[in-house]
């Protein structure tokens, strides 16, 4: 009993730890380079040509990723049948 309440413990204090060290997430919801539903085109006339570009199909679900890489960061984007399910932009890391 005492190796259960030992394991609880210290997968909660790792959990916590984890959760601090996070950055902050209202950083990257506000500053979501496309907007969720957004057509893949008009995510191509925004951002211009993908840099890469993988897609999946099964049965008549169609999942494409796409990232468009710059000197900035890069913006990546999951689609589903066409339509923006996810979106993030990486800042590169500064040289400070």
């Amino acid at each position: 009993m005492l190796t259960k309440s030992r394991l609880i413990f210290i997968s909660l204090f790792i959990s916590s730890a984890l959760i601090a060290c996070g950055g902050d997430s209202s950083e990257s919801t506000s500053s979501m380079p496309v907007e969720a539903g957004t057509s893949e085109q008009a995510t191509i006339d925004k951002l211009g040509t993908p840099t890469s570009t993988q897609s999946r199909s099964i049965d008549a679900l169609t999942f494409t990723q796409s990232e468009w890489a710059s000197a900035e960061g890069t913006t990546s984007v999951q689609f589903q049948n066409g339509a923006v399910t996810f979106s993030q932009f990486s800042a590169v890391a500064s040289a400070d």
